[in-house]
């Protein structure tokens, strides 16, 4: 019972992540937050523990916790590793091409963000748009590489999502896909590797933009 009790906490504090409630650096008091989520320490202590491995919640010198803070030194830090981690993704992507719906799944998601850009829903279109890549680190069969992925992609959502708020920039965002993926179904490896470094660092400046923001 507790494990799920922990298992629960770690999907509330993550949750409240995402959606703001817990914001970068923000403290964390496990008094509050039992009597928020109406618990006791153990299972906090154990989904924090958890949370901490995952990177989102940080220990301080004073030992005490708080939601992780971002710089663009990490930033850059975390650029530097997606460039290398989602080269393997595109790699292996399209290696196992043959035997997945990959391009199938891909061109699907490409004319639902049309749809709903078309019908100027930003926060579904938004949601959908971040399918593209999900497909993409499910048929590269790498686990532990997608995992690594996925963890900065959940320290850097709330960036990310503020940086894709105007139909503007979700098209940009959405051609950049769809060039991806005709690279991709032409087999091209070393174009579609490459132009991914362009797709990834126009990413990067508009969340960099937005930490200015966040901070200010």
């Amino acid at each position: 019972m507790r494990k799920n009790t922990s298992d629960f906490l770690y999907n509330e504090i993550i949750n409240d992540f995402l959606n703001e409630n817990l914001k970068y650096g923000d403290k964390i008091v496990e008094i509050d937050l039992c009597n928020q989520y109406g618990t006791s320490r153990t299972p906090l202590r154990e989904a924090l523990a958890k949370l901490e491995k995952d990177g989102l919640v940080e220990r301080q010198i004073n030992n005490r916790l708080q939601i992780v803070t971002i710089d663009e030194n990490i930033l850059d830090e975390i650029f530097d590793l997606r460039l290398s981690l989602e080269s393997m993704v595109l790699k292996y992507a399209l290696k196992h091409s043959e035997e997945t719906p990959i391009f199938a799944e891909l061109q699907e998601n490409l004319d639902l963000v049309d749809f709903y850009l078309r019908h100027e829903d930003v926060v579904t279109g938004r949601k959908v748009l971040s399918k593209f890549s999900e497909i993409l680190y499910k048929q590269s069969h790498l686990k532990y590489t997608t995992k690594l992925i996925e963890n900065y992609n959940l320290l850097l959502y709330p960036l990310r999502t503020r940086s894709l708020m105007t139909l503007k920039r979700l098209y940009e965002a959405q051609e950049e896909h769809k060039h991806i993926y005709e690279l991709l179904h032409d087999g091209n490896l070393a174009e579609v590797q490459k132009f991914n470094i362009y797709h990834l660092q126009t990413s990067m400046d508009s969340m960099r933009k937005q930490l200015k923001l966040y901070n200010a």
